[in-house]
């Protein structure tokens, strides 16, 4: 339920919030005073997250014998709040994509932190519409990247995207992924020797590159690098690698 709170507060939920939502999921129907017990958030606290999760429309509240009551309604009503939130989004973003505008520099490398930024990164790839390298894959990358890694590929196979893997041999169930990469349409992958196994994942695609780096705490950095130069650079060094790479 910890991941799912965390989600919800990067959604735009408040910390309050996302855990009287998710308590009130398991446990039904309750009152303010039940919801203080539960998530022991002082009764204050609870009420001003409350009128927040009724404004956006993710519980309900009913009076029984003079006493509110709050329960939450269907998870499959955040779909909707997040198309809300969408719509409100693509407001904010024309506007500020006009001020952006007027002082825009390009740069050249740009640095972030965090899963959203991960996440964004992995499918700026898929804009390229190029082939796509990437070696130094640990194994835990798919489980830190969560479901989106299965949208990626669905999405970059549709658009006939080719991927090639050079995936980190010494990982638990590496060789199981390995084989599910060889499995997928216009995909490859292949290993080099436990020596070679990096904790940065190198991805390149067309004039760019993306470094992913991924610390024992389950953080990543992200660096992006948008340079013709650079990208050609790191394909040239791909292609020796995968040369000397093995299929499983």
């Amino acid at each position: 339920m910890e991941d799912i709170k965390e989600f919800l507060k990067s959604i735009g939920l408040g910390k309050n919030e996302a855990e009287i939502y998710c308590c009130l999921v398991k446990r039904g129907i309750s009152s303010v005073l039940g919801l203080s017990k539960e998530t022991k958030i002082h009764r204050s606290n609870i009420y001003e997250a409350l009128r927040n999760l009724l404004k956006n429309g993710l519980i309900y509240e009913l009076t029984k014998d003079k006493k509110r009551f709050f329960y939450a309604r269907p998870p499959s009503s955040l779909l909707d709040y997040l198309k809300n939130r969408e719509i409100e989004l693509k407001s904010i973003v024309e506007r500020l994509e006009t001020e952006h505008a007027k002082h825009h520099e390009e740069s050249s490398v740009r640095i972030s932190k965090g899963k959203f930024a991960l996440r964004e990164a992995l499918m700026s790839l898929l804009e390229c519409n190029e082939p796509i390298s990437v070696y130094g894959i640990p194994q835990r990358a798919p489980t830190i990247i969560g479901p989106i890694i299965d949208n990626f590929h669905k999405k970059r196979i549709q658009m006939k995207i080719p991927m090639r893997h050079i995936y980190n041999k010494a990982e638990k169930n590496g060789e199981d992924r390995i084989k599910i990469l060889n499995q997928m349409n216009h995909t490859e992958a292949k290993h080099l020797p436990v020596k070679y196994d990096s904790p940065v994942s190198t991805n390149i695609c067309g004039n760019q590159v993306i470094l992913f780096i991924w610390h024992d705490d389950g953080d990543t950095t992200i660096i992006e690098i948008k340079n013709q130069d650079v990208a050609k650079a790191y394909q040239n060094y791909f292609e020796i690698l995968w040369r000397s790479a093995r299929f499983i």
